[in-house]
């Protein structure tokens, strides 16, 4: 259920106004985007790391994330596609969020909110009970974007497949004293 808030924006189930963005469209992956998924986050990754090998695993084959359980979204302004994100089913009801991607020309503009919500909301609609990432500190609005989401960091018990990983960071929903519980 979203309600409208003041100044433009749309209030959602997490209790986080976003951007009013009548011009984006969110959908679910399908091949005719694969090629999408493989190139915005390239550019990113390019941009500021190194490609790895799960990395390429992944933008290979999307399809690996979906038969094992996973889904891609992405961000449509007309015909053109401006984000993308996953949810990497780990197992059980164990997802990481990843390869969140949305091209330079659209930051700023509340696209990678969008996803990032519609995300969770499937996270949700799975039934999974841990949703994680992994990022870089050098990633400060992303960062930023994740907490406001109510992600917090905390240690992994093994180590990342990402060398570029040094931020780690869990979903435990808007309601921090809930999440003190845990």
């Amino acid at each position: 259920m979203h309600r409208k808030g003041g100044n433009g924006r749309l209030c959602g189930i997490f209790r986080v106004c976003l951007p009013m963005n009548a011009d984006i469209q969110l959908l679910p992956f399908s091949p005719a985007l694969a090629a999408d998924f493989r190139r915005l986050n390239l550019a990113w990754i390019e941009t500021f790391f190194q490609v790895e090998a799960t990395d390429v695993e992944q933008l290979s084959h999307p399809e690996r994330i979906l038969a094992n359980g996973g889904e891609i979204w992405f961000a449509m302004a007309a015909d053109e596609t401006v984000g993308t994100g996953a949810l990497v089913h780990c197992g059980g009801g164990d997802y990481e969020l990843a390869k969140m991607a949305v091209t330079p020309a659209f930051q700023g503009r509340g696209v990678g909110a969008l996803l990032l919500g519609k995300l969770i909301e499937r996270f949700q609609a799975l039934g999974g009970t841990r949703l994680h990432l992994e990022t870089n500190s050098g990633l400060e609005s992303a960062i930023r974007l994740y907490r406001r989401f109510g992600f917090l960091e905390f240690t992994p018990a093994t180590p990342s497949p990402y060398a570029r990983a040094d931020v780690f960071m869990e979903w435990r929903g808007l309601n921090r004293e809930a999440s003190a519980e845990r």
